[in-house]
């Protein structure tokens, strides 16, 4: 019969297979599988997985299916195809460079900005008055 690792927790998954006939491997590093599905890729060893072996992730795509690879990835864009990725995609930020952090602030300045403006500029003339003078007085 064909046996499955599943690594994390995937009681949806582990029940159909089993229902399947499927029987469970309950060693997490053994390599006597034909299904592998874990929560993280680095619990798969790529190099050493048989044709036969099927498991959830693909080898060497954290550039686009981690959140700062894809965020990366976009905005790279603008140097390999002169692309905006702004121009399609929500904007994203590696809070972890600096220069991502300023960015996001930047931007959430921005933003705040304009929905001052836009408040501004939508009130009725009395309140906008009122805004400019509380804002500017």
């Amino acid at each position: 019969g064909k046996q499955f690792i599943i690594i994390g927790n995937f009681p949806p998954i582990r029940q159909a297979l089993l229902e399947r006939g499927w029987t469970e491997q309950e060693d997490p590093n053994s390599t006597c599988f034909d299904l592998k599905w874990t929560l993280k890729t680095s619990d798969i060893d790529f190099g050493r997985l048989q044709p036969h072996q099927i498991v959830n992730h693909y080898a060497k795509n954290r550039s686009i299916t981690t959140k700062i690879g894809l965020s990366n990835s976009l905005r790279s864009l603008k140097w390999t195809d002169d692309v905006d990725a702004n121009t399609f995609f929500p904007r994203c930020y590696d809070l972890n460079t600096t220069d991502q952090v300023l960015s996001f602030v930047e931007d959430f300045m921005l933003v705040a900005a304009i929905a001052v403006l836009r408040r501004f500029l939508s009130a009725p003339e009395p309140a906008s008055q009122q805004v400019w003078l509380a804002l500017f007085a």
